[in-house]
């Protein structure tokens, strides 16, 4: 509508847009560059100095899981290749298409999540009706969505009785075929976890936001149960109206993501890093090591680093902490220099503690292996013996 009808809208608040360069993959599964548009909700308004996430009440959300997303995956992948040292385990990904804007807003809602957008040379308003990429409470509202289906997923595979080459989507169809690392490739040994799971669960699905991950161990119909219950279950959640009564709308799956992504692999990037259920391995892309690795060896070069790009880094040395805990304890010299830099609003001369724990973070951007967590500190304590020599 007209940007003049703002002021006539009673409680409506408006949040700056923008647009931020990111990767996506193509249906080859080659990364290429795309733009993203952002909605900065954390932005304070000029008067109130309030921004419409700050003043979310946090005690109503539903809370999320999506954190532990990856723990319970590693864990899942040890315990499997405990029990079948030399069977293949699958990983497969189904992707909900647009995520967050499937989910309607109530409409006071909508009121507070107002946009201004130029077409043309004419000014409009632009008020949302589904969830904004950018809300502090739209994980949890998408969560439950997404946890229906990872929960309806998990309960098809350990139905004995559903035979899923007789009962399940027509999407099953659009998946590609699954794809072997070479056999020459040895099976790498699982040591002991230290939290034990349950031992009937042979298929298992779990979720990160928008990505729906399985992960199953090569036997009887496993393969086939993790290729047709996600699909299966998106399907039945978002399926159209027979008779006619139902609006248009695209598939609730993402099919370019599927045709690069949806294989069934032991080899396979979840949550931006490569898992390899055969060398029992996580390592970075390509193209995140290449820009993490040039990245840290630019700052190391520098004598003072500003505010956005320590908090850049830091960013990306805590995503190693997520693969090493012990690894943010040690971190502590760099958040404080983050937080010097925040209150000063001035670039800071990096320090050497910085900077060797800048070196530990490099070295360990390397592959990582599958541990247990009360193995950590020994493969810390190897890091930095190693760099220490």
């Amino acid at each position: 509508m007209p940007l003049n009808y703002a002021r006539d809208i009673p409680d409506l608040v408006l949040s700056p847009m923008g647009v931020t360069e990111a990767l996506g993959i193509s249906a080859n599964g080659e990364f290429v560059p795309k733009k993203r548009i952002t909605h900065d909700l954390s932005f304070k308004g000029c008067h109130s100095q309030e921004s419409t996430n700050s003043r979310i009440i946090d005690e109503s959300l539903e809370p999320c899981m999506f954190g532990f997303c990856l723990s319970r995956l590693i864990h899942k992948i040890l315990q499997l290749r405990k029990r079948f040292p030399s069977n293949t385990i699958w990983i497969r990904k189904e992707d909900v298409k647009s995520a967050y804007r499937r989910i309607h807003m109530h409409p006071d809602s909508a009121f507070k999540v107002g946009v201004q957008a130029k077409l043309d040379g004419t000014t409009y308003l632009v008020i949302s009706l589904r969830l904004p990429f950018g809300g502090k409470p739209c994980s949890s509202e998408f969560c439950i969505l997404s946890d229906i289906i990872t929960d309806t997923t998990n309960d098809l595979m350990a139905d004995k009785s559903w035979d899923p080459t007789k009962v399940h989507s027509k999407f099953v169809n659009e998946i590609p075929r699954p794809r072997k690392l070479p056999s020459n490739i040895p099976f790498e040994r699982a040591k002991e976890i230290s939290v034990p799971l349950h031992e009937e669960d042979e298929c298992k699905a779990d979720v990160f936001i928008d990505d729906i991950i399985s992960v199953a161990v090569d036997k009887d119909d496993n393969l086939q149960r993790i290729i047709a219950a996600p699909c299966t279950a998106m399907h039945a959640i978002a399926h159209s109206s027979s008779n006619g009564t139902f609006l248009p709308r695209d598939n609730f799956i993402a099919d370019d993501k599927n045709d690069a992504e949806g294989a069934a692999e032991e080899e396979k990037i979840c949550l931006g890093l490569v898992l390899n259920t055969r060398t029992l391995t996580i390592s970075l892309p390509t193209h995140k090591f290449k820009a993490w690795s040039a990245q840290v060896n630019e700052t190391l070069h520098k004598r003072k680093i500003d505010i956005k790009s320590l908090r850049s880094l830091l960013g990306r040395m805590e995503n190693i902490a997520i693969i090493i805990p012990m690894f943010g304890h040690f971190l502590s010299n760099v958040r404080q220099l983050e937080i010097k830099a925040a209150l000063s609003n001035r670039s800071q001369r990096i320090n050497k503690p910085c900077k060797f724990w800048m070196r530990v973070g490099e070295n360990s951007i390397l592959v990582q292996d599958f541990i247990p967590k009360h193995f950590y500190c020994i493969r810390m304590y190897l890091i930095i013996k190693g760099f220490s020599r």
